[in-house]
């Protein structure tokens, strides 16, 4: 036990962990534009972000929903209407998310100029 100090009872939850954390494209995007602009309707996400499908949004808002960063919103109107907002959870993501942005807009090009350096001596330069 002492090899592994970090070893506790939540680390029987990290499978669940790796599924939440596992890496979706759209994930993100949805969420930081639900931060930046509030709750929205699924059409209005799909013009806001431009790029992505109805069936492709509906499944990141679903995937979302499930791990417990967004909320579903219906209302009782004739035509039926739902928007998405964030939840708590969702909204506390926002801080990392913007942290790893500044950090990217930050170290970009030095990331690129060591993916050139070990892409020359790969290829034997």
């Amino acid at each position: 036990m002492a090899a592994y100090p970090f070893r506790s009872r939540s680390c029987f939850r990290w499978p669940k962990l790796r599924r939440l954390t596992r890496t979706v494209r759209w994930d993100s995007v949805v969420v930081f534009t639900l931060g930046t602009t509030g709750p929205m309707r699924p059409r209005a996400l799909l013009a806001r972000i431009g790029g992505i499908g109805p069936k492709v949004l509906n499944e990141a808002l679903r995937r979302l929903e499930r791990n417990g960063l967004v909320e579903r919103r219906p209302y009782a109107e004739a035509p039926p209407r739902v928007d998405y907002a964030l939840t708590e959870a969702g909204t506390a993501l926002l801080t990392p998310m913007r942290a790893m942005g500044a950090w990217a807009a930050r170290y970009a090009d030095d990331v690129l100029d060591a993916q050139d350096r070990y892409a020359g001596r790969a290829d034997g330069g």
